[in-house]
């Protein structure tokens, strides 16, 4: 059985300075990352780098290959227009029916349950 030597306000106190302690920590830890321009988000508490780099980095590697296979999205990139979420969708759609680009989709199913929707 755990016991606590301190009870009512005490305990609360104790607990809301522990919260904040941790809060500054992170504060902290985020602004030398601002600092440093090193991507970052915070998740579960923690400043993930690693995860937002490849994220961007991937990201980077999909406009490139589109931009390879798609005049519209390429000249758009060539005049250094920003590349919009919805640029790439349609982008990703015109040559998805033009059979010079294939989509893949990574996961798993349970049961097969909406694997047919996928393919189809």
């Amino acid at each position: 059985m755990v016991s606590f030597h301190l009870t009512g306000d005490e305990l609360w106190k104790r607990m809301n300075r522990a919260v904040e302690k941790v809060q500054e920590r992170l504060e902290r830890t985020a602004s030398i990352l601002e600092a440093a321009k090193i991507p970052y988000a915070i998740i579960g508490g923690n400043a993930v780098r690693a995860w937002v780099a490849q994220a961007d980095e991937a990201y980077d590697n999909l406009v490139a290959a589109l931009c390879d296979i798609d005049d519209e999205l390429g000249t758009a990139y060539l005049e250094e227009k920003p590349i919009t979420i919805e640029m790439i969708k349609q982008a990703i759609r015109r040559q998805t029916i033009a059979n010079r680009f294939i989509p893949v989709v990574g996961g798993s199913a349970f049961k097969n349950k909406g694997v047919q929707t996928l393919v189809d």
